[in-house]
Order: C-alpha cells, then structure tokens, then sequence
C-alpha cells in the first residue's frame, strides 16, 4: 500500500511537472510565432525605410542639380540684362518731329539729392 501510494504521487508529480512543461512550450511556441511575426514585420519596415532613404537620396542629388542650373540661368540672365542696358544707353536719342529728347541718369540719385536739397533749404 505504502508502495502504491508512493508510486501514486510520483506519477501525480510526473504529471504535473509534464503539465508545466507542456503549458510552458506552447507558450514559447506562441512566442517564437509572434517574434516570427515581428521579425518579417520589422524586416518590411526597414526595407521601406531604406527605399525611403534612397529616393531622398536621389531628391536631393536632383535638388542640386535644379539649384546649379538656376544658379547659371541666373547668371546668363544677369549677363543679358546688362548686355541690354548697354544697348539701351548706346541708342541715340533723335527726334524726327524737332523737339529735343532728354536721357536724364541715375534719376533715383538725382531725386534724393533733390530732396535733401529741399530739406537743407527749409521748401
């Protein structure tokens, strides 16, 4: 009877050591699955951030290029506008009907002196 009970509890121990086992491994089953899962998740996620990461790349190699080509407009520009303004001053001013035309320069200047005169003067 001693014997019996003995084995009794020992199969009872041997059962509940194989129930704890057993949980145990279905959990880290379920665990494996869910770090699995994660795992492809943050492989998708780092492969779009490095696609990201790449057209910024290109973005922005394709923004300097843009910024250096308005930097030569700006300067082909800026040549024409004085190539323009030195054929504008080299025009003659000729009057076909005999009134007399006047090229008056650096107007703004002239103005400010103008009314600084003004000022000096009290008018």
């Amino acid at each position: 009877m001693i014997d019996d009970n003995f084995a009794i509890n020992q199969l009872k121990e041997l059962h509940e050591t194989i129930n704890i086992l057993t949980n145990g491994s279905e959990t880290l089953i379920e665990d494996i699955k869910r770090l699995s899962t994660e795992s492809v998740e943050y492989e998708n996620n780092l492969q779009h951030l490095t696609e990201t990461v790449s057209n910024l790349k290109v973005a922005v190699e394709e923004g300097h290029c843009v910024g250096e080509a308005l930097v030569q407009n700006l300067k082909v520009l800026n040549q024409d506008l004085v190539s323009l303004q030195e054929k504008i001053d080299d025009i003659p001013y000729v009057s076909n009907d005999g009134t007399i035309v006047w090229k008056i320069t650096n107007i703004r200047d002239k103005l400010g002196m103008y009314k600084y005169f003004n000022l000096l003067t009290g008018r």
